[in-house]
């Protein structure tokens, strides 16, 4: 399956920049190595793959839900990106091995904290997942954001490209280990990922957090940019 990734990446390069105008300036802020965890928001079928080829040749792992291999061939494609498959639901504690590994050997987590898609790009709550990852591994995460996508559908009936940004953040940690938390403070832990993503999109895309001000984090510190270079 490694050997299928560079063509499907090439597959997602060359058709793309046909659908979508993409401002990926701020990538350049994204390390050449990990362990990072990506958190980013879930617009549609077209930020996770387009993220993920702009990310090649780094070594990416992302979660897709155990039907997606139901189906022949959404399951050969998930497979072939480094889609692991992860009971929705529950804890997986397979899934969470072989994650712990990818990040140990200083690859990279993608996820949608979201966990479904908004396809009108506002934000939604996040689930505890990435939580409980970046407990265990004790890697960064870096919030990222996309904004424009939501346009896609109007824009393909008008056979134009839609413009879109791919905002990335300052990298953090989580303050506290998975011994000293408690369900509360994990929930709490995911409403701070969350609004560090949502200080990256406009005002009307922030959902819940909408009127955010900065504020003192309580369970993430922003980490000092030497220690990404």
């Amino acid at each position: 399956m490694k050997l299928l990734r560079p063509f499907f990446v090439a597959l997602i390069r060359v058709f793309a920049p046909f659908l979508v105008r993409l401002d990926a300036s701020e990538m350049a802020g994204i390390p050449k190595k990990g362990p990072f965890i990506l958190a980013m928001n879930h617009v549609n079928f077209l930020d996770g793959p387009i993220l993920l080829a702009r990310l090649f040749p780094r070594r990416v792992v992302s979660l897709a839900k155990k039907e997606t291999w139901d189906n022949p061939f959404l399951g050969f494609a998930a497979s072939s990106i480094g889609a692991i498959p992860i009971t929705r639901g529950g804890a997986d504690p397979a899934a969470l091995r072989q994650v712990a590994k990818v990040l140990d050997e200083g690859g990279f987590l993608y996820i949608n904290p979201e966990g479904t898609r908004s396809r009108d790009g506002v934000l939604r709550k996040g689930k505890a997942g990435v939580v409980a990852i970046a407990q265990r591994t004790g890697a960064p995460v870096i919030p990222l954001a996309f904004e424009g996508l939501e346009g896609f559908g109007d824009s393909i009936r008008r056979l134009r490209r839609t413009r879109a940004v791919l905002h990335v953040g300052e990298a953090f940690e989580l303050v506290q280990s998975a011994q000293d938390s408690t369900k509360e403070s994990r929930e709490a832990a995911v409403d701070e990922i969350m609004r560090r993503i949502a200080a990256l999109l406009p005002e009307e895309k922030r959902g819940s957090w909408a009127g955010l001000t900065k504020s003192e984090w309580r369970f993430t510190k922003t980490r000092v940019k030497e220690a990404i270079g």
